[in-house]
């Protein structure tokens, strides 16, 4: 099967111009956990972009890698495909452009925010295993991906998981994901707390100060100096250096990528695709 480049073979279209306007009403929606069907058309071609991409492209890839270009391509999602430098983040800026181009219907963009939210949901509730490329495993499995000793070994994964926190085997079966149906139902306890976590990481509005992600946690009167370089370009204003390597940075850079130009910033955040 031959793979798609969408920064090279689809057009891209930046995404403010794709999205609907967004209404009280649609604000109203905090997670699109348990409305997984209703977003199928944005969330499935996302993840199987992530999927085929880990397991033909990269294999060195890890969750947090994919949660980092989550979360810059949600922070940055008004800007040109060309300001992302990562191959994985400007080649998921235009999945997610053809994305919306072709669905049956249209979105707004905090529905998008929800469905991008969601995946670093998934990402997250994966971490208790100890595995760093849990998520991405489990969405080769879903998309069918594995072969026979590949799927063998996440079934034994799985297996073991299950059997260290007392798992049924029906239980098992659901944490795979395997698209089959099941008759279990989870305690009502227990679907409000995935309700509360999956609302909290569809929650975008405090994304740009996340610890150790372009800026550390600033108090209000920092947050107000940066904001001022945050559109800036990253040419502009050059009268700063890299505290890697002593280049000449603009004050963007200075603010928004802690310091570093933007080969040293990716050296240290981001894994090399």
């Amino acid at each position: 099967m031959k793979k798609l480049n969408y920064t090279e073979e689809l057009k891209f279209i930046p995404l403010n111009k794709l999205f609907l306007e967004d209404t009280e009403e649609v604000k109203k929606i905090k997670s699109i956990y348990q409305r997984e069907v209703e977003y199928i058309q944005f969330l499935g071609p996302i993840e199987s972009f992530i999927a085929y991409y880990y397991y033909y492209d990269n294999p060195k890839l890890e969750d947090v890698d994919v949660k980092k270009a989550i979360i810059n391509v949600r922070t940055n999602w008004n800007k040109d495909i060309n300001f992302f430098k990562p191959i994985f983040e400007k080649e998921l800026m235009g999945v997610i452009s053809f994305t919306l181009q072709n669905a049956k219907r249209k979105i707004t963009r905090h529905e998008l925010f929800l469905v991008l939210g969601y995946i670093l949901w998934s990402i997250d509730n994966r971490k208790i295993t100890g595995d760093t490329k849990c998520y991405l495993n489990w969405i080769c499995n879903f998309f069918h991906l594995f072969n026979k000793e590949e799927k063998k070994k996440f079934d034994n994964f799985y297996d073991r998981l299950g059997k260290k926190f007392g798992n049924t085997k029906e239980e098992i079966r659901v944490m795979k994901n395997e698209g089959k149906e099941t008759n279990i139902k989870f305690p009502v306890t227990e679907e409000a707390l995935n309700i509360l976590d999956s609302e909290k990481f569809a929650d975008y509005r405090d994304e740009i100060w996340e610890k150790g992600f372009f800026s550390e946690t600033l108090n209000p009167k920092e947050s107000e100096e940066k904001m001022k370089t945050f559109h800036k370009k990253h040419d502009e204003d050059m009268n700063f250096n890299c505290k890697k390597c002593n280049k000449k940075i603009s004050a963007h850079n200075k603010d928004w990528h802690d310091g570093m130009c933007d080969d040293c910033f990716d050296k240290k955040y981001f894994k090399e695709d």
